[in-house]
């Protein structure tokens, strides 16, 4: 037990220390799951979170090579990663079972345990489901919201102990709390960037702008004095005629 609390205790500084780095909500989320999976020794960890449409879709798949491989050995499915033995990689993207585990989870904010049937991209089109498989869903829980999920699939024949299953229901919990701060920290950085380009239209709009239409007046004024001569009269009007084009390139940007 003391070296299961130290294991997680190294899990929740992992994930606080990538968020306190600079790493993305998805970078967390690998971490995260694949500390819990470790916790118990589970043979792969799923996220599914909703989309914009509110389907909850697998976003990571993280599955050993081989029973007891090491952090290092595990490898997160995605589009350009060959499926790994265990199969589960192409899942990544999958719509789950509305029935499942993993949507009862989501929906009532507890842990769920049960088997889970994914609808693979392929499978999904002529409505055949993939492989079922068991899993222990666990919430991606903050105080106010629901984020996702946080799926374990044990290892054949394994069963979990009440305080590995109490570390992968906590070692969730953090992952949500991470993922909340790195979304928060990603927010606050999008709207530094929107502001910094408020003040770039502004000033846009405000310098460029206004000094490109005096020049234009300017030059308009010069096209019109008495004796210029015509090819002169051309010139003038063209490169207001620029100008004026110019001005609506800035103020489309």
């Amino acid at each position: 037990r003391s070296v299961m609390r130290e294991r997680w205790q190294a899990a929740v500084a992992h994930m606080h220390g990538a968020v306190l780095e600079g790493a993305d909500a998805g970078e967390v989320l690998q971490i995260g799951t694949t500390r819990a999976a470790e916790l118990v020794h589970a043979r792969a960890g799923i996220v599914a979170l909703p989309s914009p449409a509110g389907v909850l879709r697998v976003e990571i798949v993280i599955s050993d090579l081989e029973p007891g491989a090491r952090a290092s050995r595990w490898r997160v499915g995605a589009a350009d990663v060959p499926t790994d033995d265990t199969g589960l990689a192409r899942w990544r993207g999958a719509a789950v079972d509305p029935d499942g585990p993993i949507a009862r989870c989501y929906a009532t904010g507890e842990a769920a345990e049960g088997v889970e049937r994914l609808m693979g991209p392929a499978e999904a089109l002529d409505g055949r489901p993939a492989d079922e498989i068991p899993v222990l869903a666990l919430p991606l829980r903050t105080p106010d919201d629901v984020l996702g999920v946080l799926a374990l699939v044990p290892r054949p024949g394994a069963t979990l102990t009440s305080e590995q299953r109490e570390l992968a229901f906590n070692c969730a919990g953090q992952a949500a709390l991470a993922l909340m701060l790195a979304r928060g920290r990603w927010e606050k950085e999008r709207i530094v960037l929107l502001e910094e380009r408020d003040r770039i239209a502004r000033d846009l709009h405000d310098l460029v702008i206004q000094r490109l239409f005096a020049t234009g007046i300017s030059l308009s004024g010069a096209a019109r004095v008495a004796d210029t001569p015509q090819p002169v009269v051309d010139r003038l009007e063209s490169a207001v005629d620029a100008l004026e084009t110019t001005v609506k390139e800035i103020r489309a940007t």
